[in-house]
């Protein structure tokens, strides 16, 4: 995953920049870096450091001067920087080492980086881009920095991209938390997926509209989307909400007893309300996140190494005893991945002395690595894939296990299950994964 953000403004376009970038540091934790057009020089000017953005940008900004940039959070180092402009991107291209274009470029971002810059202009390089890849081949939002202006791009709707302006400045992002309202700006509207817009001094210009066949992504609104942002034009609190209402639903079917509904913070705090809003149980959270970690910086889902995850897990939560001691709860999370950190979880409750546990997940099990990211590997990352429903309750230390359906995801969004990109799920296999439910 990545956030990015690019701003074009009349004044100095730094502060709103990285105001944005800030606020989209729960998308990935391992690179920062921006891009922008120096004001005396005109020359574009690229720096990205390794690590979270507060500990390696805050207070060391004076050397970014200019009315134009783009920034961002990543999983690898962007931006990256050719003769016609910077660009920065989320999203994967499938095995582009074996494409036909591909020339020995060690990630994707430099060979998206070519494959444009090759072309005439930048809305050939982007058709260019989107034949490359097709549907099957891979997902991108992208936002590049060149004299002319900001340029930003969408595939075919995997990842989102969203406008904003205020006065006499205008911003693109991943998501809409980057325009904050305290700053006086507001959601002007999705960029549609194969639009390609352009941010200068006229403000936002659509400058071509690709006809693509659309998929928007069914996890980031569950998972990826802070709670307080909009993705194509819904409100991920309002989607969090709804697969909490579905999973009390289902929990209901349970006929337990349960004496308060806790969730595993923070990817689970928006469903867990949900859960509780609808159930009538008291919402008491179990977990609480130490402050040290970041609303973004602590995910164990985003790094790349499995020791890392795990190490994060183990550090940013601790428990508050009194609340576990002797109760009956239910645990809510966002998924269930490996299974790693919710099985640590659990054992961690009952050995403190939880008198039961059950865990309800808003995601259905994931079937299949999702090919249009980078985060997980392989299909046999997916716990689900690989054990059966009873098998894992046992193996999670489970008293109780619930998962929202493919069609409750599709209700909680608002988007039919054609347009959603379900490939990380596969309903025959989850029909195997129940057979057998006990």
């Amino acid at each position: 995953m990545a956030g990015i953000c690019g701003v074009f403004s009349k004044e100095n376009c730094v502060p709103d920049l990285f105001n944005g970038v800030f606020h989209l540091q729960h998308r990935a934790p391992d690179f920062c870096g921006f891009a922008w057009q120096d004001k005396k020089t005109g020359k574009i000017e690229i720096e990205t450091r390794e690590g979270s953005l507060w500990e390696r940008f805050s207070g060391k900004l004076d050397f970014m001067k200019g009315n134009m940039g783009i920034g961002g959070v990543f999983g690898d180092w962007q931006p990256v920087l050719n003769w016609k402009f910077a660009l920065i991107y989320d999203g994967n291209i499938v095995d582009f080492e074996k494409l036909n274009d591909y020339e020995g470029e060690k990630t994707d971002t430099i060979f998206i980086s070519k494959i444009i810059s090759r072309e005439n202009d930048f809305v050939s390089g982007v058709k260019k881009l989107l034949d490359i890849t097709g549907k099957e081949k891979g997902d991108f939002a992208l936002i590049a920095l060149s004299k002319e202006g900001i340029y930003a791009a969408r595939g075919y709707g995997r990842k989102p991209l969203i406008l904003g302006k205020k006065e006499n400045t205008w911003a693109v992002s991943s998501e809409s938390v980057a325009f904050p309202l305290e700053e006086n700006f507001e959601i002007v509207r999705d960029v549609k997926p194969g639009e390609i817009v352009l941010l200068d001094e006229r403000g936002i210009n659509s400058i071509k509209q690709f006809d693509v066949p659309t998929s928007y992504c069914a996890f980031e609104p569950i998972y990826t989307g802070y709670i307080s942002s909009k993705i194509d034009g819904h409100y991920v609190t309002d989607v969090k909400g709804n697969c909490g209402k579905f999973l009390a639903e289902k929990f209901n079917n349970l006929n337990v007893e349960v004496d308060h509904v806790s969730p595993i913070p923070d990817s689970g705090r928006g469903h867990a309300e949900g859960f509780c809003l609808h159930s009538k149980l008291p919402l008491l959270e179990v977990f609480s996140k130490y402050p040290g970690f970041s609303a973004g910086g602590g995910r164990s889902y985003t790094p790349q190494s499995q020791e890392v995850r795990d190490m994060i897990a183990k550090l940013k939560l601790t428990p508050n005893v009194a609340r576990i001691k002797g109760k009956k709860i239910v645990v809510v999370d966002d998924s269930i991945v490996r299974g790693t950190q919710l099985r640590n979880r659990v054992k961690l409750l009952r050995a403190i002395g939880a008198e039961k546990v059950y865990a309800a997940i808003a995601f259905p099990p994931l079937m299949h690595a999702c090919k249009y990211g980078k985060t997980t590997k392989q299909d046999s990352d997916n716990v689900a894939r690989t054990k059966k429903f009873s098998e894992l309750k046992k193996e999670l230390l489970l008293d109780g296990l619930v998962y929202n359906s493919c069609e409750d995801i599709a209700k909680a969004i608002g988007i039919s299950k054609e347009q959603l990109c379900m490939e990380c799920l596969n309903e025959r296999l989850e029909k195997d994964f129940y057979d057998s439910r006990d």
